[in-house]
């Protein structure tokens, strides 16, 4: 009897063993929602919001601006400054020299805040170094500085002295710069990544909005201008300025196409041009229901675009297409899509 019972409770165990559903860990989008201090996880498979993680401090006020994904996945950066960045004209404000900002560093599968990294002044984003050592922020006054902090002890590395106004701090694809456009100024700055130190800045035209890297080029966002600055990415110089008849805002390139799509900022709409015989041409625009804040791609050419004011999620086919869209939480100002 002792046996047939054993033989039993095994044959169960092994038949609830097998019917465990494993924890989904790729093809999922993370969404920074800035009004709420929170992160949204949508499921790509069924264009749904399945989980979410509340970011939760201490003390004070923040506003949880921007994401990043270590190379390995298993972490997530959020800034969290003491300013609103869905009025950006906040962030230029007298009364923000005297405010934070910070980082929270957060276990991904686990769902959990792992660290508070306080930064002395507002901060615009935060990202994982290319080797996934470091995470980078800098700071967004007159006065402002990089820091970079050992992601594993979360203790400040360096220290590095930038322009006025930076924008958002990003990474070259090849890993060998971080790059900022400064706002108060006309130049492309660009930060050795080994040495920590500033190496060149490069002339673009008065008050550039942002930067966005390509494989090839980085692109230089100037919002009120109308204009893109392309640089090439190889030899760090100038090549190419893009004209446009709308406000520009992010720039990225279509992985699996030879195409650039910009986000109109005030218009519910998307640009895209193509690469022919190194001149970028409009070829489509794309109209929207939402004015676009950020795009990103699935593996099948799939884009998933974040509505900031609108506070929802567009999803479009490989044609361009409307395939559905999603209400979010308020001020989604951030996506990243972790593929296998």
């Amino acid at each position: 009897m002792k046996k047939i019972i054993f033989v039993g409770f095994f044959a169960l165990f092994v038949a609830c063993k097998e019917q465990e559903i494993p924890v989904q860990t790729s093809n999922l989008a993370y969404i920074v929602n800035g009004g709420s201090n929170s992160i949204s996880i949508l499921n790509l498979d069924n264009q749904q919001i399945t989980d979410s993680i509340l970011l939760r401090k201490p003390t004070g006020e923040f506003y949880a601006h921007h994401l990043s994904v270590s190379p390995d996945k298993k972490l997530l950066a959020v800034a969290i400054p003491e300013a609103n960045y869905a009025n950006h004209d906040e962030i230029h404000r007298l009364d923000n020299s005297n405010k934070k900002g910070g980082i929270l560093v957060i276990d991904r599968l686990k769902k959990k805040v792992l660290a508070e990294i306080e930064v002395p002044a507002i901060n615009f984003n935060a990202v994982f170094s290319p080797d996934g050592t470091e995470i980078w922020t800098v700071t967004s006054i007159t006065n402002a500085n990089i820091y970079i902090y050992d992601s594993k002890d979360f203790k400040l590395k360096k220290q590095i002295k930038t322009g006025e106004n930076p924008s958002e701090l990003a990474f070259s694809k090849d890993g060998k710069y971080a790059l900022i456009a400064l706002t108060h100024g006309t130049s492309l700055q660009i930060i050795d990544v080994l040495k920590k130190e500033v190496i060149k800045n490069i002339k673009v035209d008065n008050q550039p909005t942002n930067v966005w890297t390509g494989k090839k080029y980085f692109f230089v966002e100037n919002t009120d201008l109308k204009i893109v600055n392309i640089i090439n990415a190889e030899t760090l110089s100038g090549t190419e300025t893009l004209n446009l008849d709308f406000f520009p805002g992010q720039c990225i390139e279509h992985p699996q196409k030879n195409e650039l799509w910009i986000c109109h900022t005030f218009e519910n709409a998307i640009t895209v041009f193509e690469n022919s015989s190194g001149v970028w041409k409009q070829k489509q625009r794309i109209q929207l229901k939402a004015e676009p804040h950020v795009i990103d791609f699935q593996p099948n050419s799939n884009a998933v675009i974040v509505n900031l004011k609108s506070n929802s999620i567009t999803f479009l086919d490989d044609k361009n297409l409307i395939m559905n869209s999603l209400q979010s939480k308020k001020n989604p100002n951030c996506l990243s899509i972790v593929k296998d």
